[in-house]
């Protein structure tokens, strides 16, 4: 009997109280409550009577009086059309309200296509027109161009490959810029910099000259230290100095060896031969020298030359064209891209639209020296600790900081027009610190440790933010501490079943945080995750009895919207984008702080459905609905919902919210490809140049 299944005990279930008494309460109240006595009046009267309660027997007349009839935001009664009223008072044409939040669609609908076509034109490309938006031009200058995108170095390195280094470029700062013929052949007149080697023959030292060294450093994008490379150019334009100097040096070695051994020779036909002998070592050796510099420095190819294809010819010339494309063709491109990328973050991406903005300006923790000494340090910031410039700004390394100038996580720290650190501006729950508490660069505005960040990084940083920027635009994602557009279609929409709280649009804008008591108008759902689980051991005596509350916030399919945020005399209102803390994080971290952006949102998306809704909710019959809402669409640059063909990006807004099959047959539509597959693969294919 031990071995045998034991029959299960029924458990007594517990009885469930019944919800009817609740939603006979909930339909009492739905009657009665004031703010929807006058909707059941309306409808009543409309039934009997056969008016119309539609704005279209208004149109023709002014905008205000056009939208305050059925888009009143302030309270869901609507007395100002029903008949008792319309016999008391004279119809409220000039509701601001409304006309606030009509204007604010218009605005923010504007909004969403202008940051939609400058994100674009500085990312994507046209397919009709072929055209290409920056970023992707900048990539195609970063892989042409290489290493060289500095000016301030390739401008001084492709010049010494044509007449290697002079006294002056030990002397002169600025950038040489592109010579006349004139100019070329002064300079190849100054006095050139050399090192000199020294050789043993026979016990007699002897010196002869190569080219100096210099030291060239190219910033590498993605790495943290540069690459830092010696050269030693000969300088083509200097072929006939160093064959007169080679030649001289051979000739001394040939004359004291004839000094030294032959003349000591008493046997007179040895002698001759000696003599013959060391002529013959001359002349090949001054004629190879010749020949040598005359092929990899300048190209020529001379007749009968032993070396042949072994030697590239004309290296130093090759190599300063080389370097001369690269990077001072490309800069040009480079630095309108650039101008762009600051353009961008300066204008559209503020500190009036962001929380958290970013000036892309940057700490060189060690500045180098430049031209022939553009490999040397010249200063380095952590000799500063402790310093404070005139203004007052000082300049310290904070304990968690992992070096002077670079944060936690070893990235440069950002600093604005005055060199003040960006980080110190904000505390960590994004409130605004006192200017007293910013750390200031040695030097200010014009420190030498301030640079720019590296422009593809720039331009990909500033990719990202047209993204997130969009997006809370028009659906108000990152604004955590705001109401949504759900929260008005309950409250206008009352369920007496207790699906959701008996609610008007004036109730929302009183809600509390449970926690805080801040008031915030969001909503919180208790969600019970704290039931007792079955042979897991887990108990609520353990853990608590409250339930967890579910703060309800903004998503793409439930966009913000707070009517509580209109301002009476106002066209529009003034948000915010929470941004990122660091300029290098990727858009996720604009979730991870967004809880710091508690103000109220309207996004386009909201003002949108908010409208949709209200007016199939009211008006009656459904072809004037149709008409309505296309009305509206058409005289505010259209109604954002749903999603859009490829063409209307950054364009316009779909204008009839019954346009959606013809969209939707629009967007799948399959594009014709420009060129076939083996024509795509010849367009990519790596050639060698």
């Amino acid at each position: 009997m031990a071995d045998q299944e034991q029959p299960s005990v029924q458990q007594p279930q517990p009885r469930q109280a019944s919800k009817w008494p609740q939603r006979w309460a909930n339909i009492i109240k739905h009657k009665f409550k004031r703010s929807r006595f006058g909707r059941w009046i309306d409808i009543n009267i409309q039934e009997g009577t056969g008016i119309p309660l539609r704005y279209t027997k208004y149109r023709g007349e002014a905008a205000g009086a056009l939208q305050a009839v059925r888009l009143d935001i302030g309270k869901v009664a609507r007395e100002e059309i029903s008949l008792w009223q319309r016999l008391r008072h004279p119809l409220k044409r000039h509701d601001t309200r409304v006309e606030n939040l009509i204007k604010l669609l218009q605005r923010r609908v504007e909004a969403v296509n202008s940051i939609e076509k400058s994100w674009d034109v500085f990312q994507r490309w046209d397919p009709d027109k072929d055209q290409r938006g920056y970023v992707e031009e900048l990539n195609d200058i970063y892989a042409k161009a290489g290493i060289f995108l500095d000016p301030s170095r390739t401008n001084w390195e492709y010049p010494l490959y044509e007449r290697g280094i002079t006294q002056k470029d030990l002397e002169i700062e600025q950038d040489i810029e592109e010579e006349t013929e004139e100019e070329r052949m002064r300079r190849l007149q100054d006095p050139f910099v050399f090192d000199k080697l020294s050789i043993n023959i026979a016990g007699q030292a002897y010196e002869y000259i190569v080219p100096a060294k210099c030291k060239m450093r190219y910033p590498i994008p993605g790495m943290s230290r540069e690459w830092i490379v010696e050269i030693s150019p000969f300088g083509y334009g200097r072929q006939a100095d160093y064959a007169l100097r080679y030649t001289a040096t051979i000739n001394k070695i040939c004359d004291d060896f004839i000094a030294r051994v032959v003349d000591l020779e008493a046997d007179e036909t040895i002698k001759k031969n000696m003599i013959g002998h060391v002529k013959s070592i001359r002349g090949a050796y001054i004629s190879y020298i010749g020949i040598i510099l005359s092929e990899y420095c300048g190209g020529e190819k001379i007749k009968g030359s032993h070396f042949g294809d072994e030697l590239t010819t004309g290296y130093e010339g090759r190599a300063r064209s080389f370097v001369r494309n690269r990077g001072v063709v490309m800069s040009q491109a480079f630095d309108k891209i650039a101008d762009m990328s600051r353009t961008q973050s300066q204008e559209v991406f503020s500190p009036e639209k962001m929380v958290y903005y970013h000036s892309y300006k940057i700490i060189q923790p060690i500045v180098y020296g430049k031209r022939y000494f553009n490999a040397e340090i010249k200063d380095e910031l952590r000799k500063y600790d402790g310093y404070t410039n005139p203004g007052g700004g000082k300049w310290y390394k904070k304990p968690d900081e992992l070096d002077h100038g670079l944060d936690k996580y070893g990235y440069p720290l950002e600093v604005d027009e005055d060199g003040y650190v960006m980080m110190d501006k904000w505390d960590e729950k994004g409130n605004p610190t006192k200017s007293s508490t910013w750390r200031q660069l040695p030097g200010g505005a014009e420190s030498q440790f301030k640079v720019w960040v590296d422009t593809l990084e720039m331009a990909n940083y500033i990719t990202n933010m047209h993204d997130t920027y969009r997006d809370d635009l028009r659906d108000g994602r990152f604004h955590t501490g705001t109401s949504t557009i759900m929260d008005y279609v309950e409250a206008n929409n009352a369920s007496i079943w207790n699906l959701w709280h008996m609610e008007n649009e004036n109730d929302i804008a009183y809600r509390k945080d449970p926690v805080t008591g801040r008031v915030t108008g969001q909503k919180y759902v208790p969600v019970d995750l704290l039931r007792e689980i079955p042979g897991a051991g887990l108990k609520k005596s353990d853990i608590g009895t409250y339930p967890y509350l579910y703060k309800v916030g903004p998503t793409d399919k439930n966009p913000a919207f707070d009517l509580g945020w209109v301002k009476r005399k106002e066209t529009s209102v003034d948000w915010k984008h929470v941004g990122r803390r660091y300029y290098y994080e990727v858009p996720d971290h604009s979730f991870a702080i967004s809880g710091q952006n508690q103000e109220p949102h309207i996004s386009s998306r909201g003002i949108s459905m908010y409208i949709i809704e209200k007016l199939m909710r009211e008006i009656r019959p459904w072809n004037e609905v149709m008409e309505e809402l296309d009305t509206i669409g058409a005289e505010q640059g259209g109604l954002d919902y749903g999603v859009r063909p490829w063409d209307m990006w950054g364009k316009k807004m779909p204008e009839s919210v019954f346009q959606w099959q013809s969209m939707l047959t629009q967007i799948n539509e399959i594009i014709k490809p420009k060129k076939t597959a083996q024509g795509y693969a010849q367009l990519f294919a790596i050639r060698e140049h």
